[in-house]
């Protein structure tokens, strides 16, 4: 199962040296939903997604994380399915 990475979207911003309001501007909407995106607490758009990953220069998918393999990774189990 694969959910947005907040996290992600903050360190690709930090590491462009974005504000949230600069990012806001790109991607079109205001710096506070930045932030509740960043914080895992809204879920971006499918157009939102598509301008972060052209500002960003990422593929959609690194923009979430795989809830499963990291419970796996984190038990120290060596399956994937």
């Amino acid at each position: 199962m694969k959910r947005f990475d907040g996290k992600k979207l903050y360190l690709l911003r930090k590491n462009r040296g974005f504000s949230q309001r600069e990012l806001g501007e790109l991607l079109e909407c205001s710096h506070s939903l930045v932030n509740l995106m960043e914080n895992g607490k809204l879920q971006p758009t499918t157009a939102k997604l598509l301008g972060m990953s052209s500002i960003f220069k990422v593929s959609i998918d690194e923009l979430f994380i795989d809830f499963f393999n990291c419970i796996v990774n984190r038990s120290n189990l060596n399956c994937r399915i």
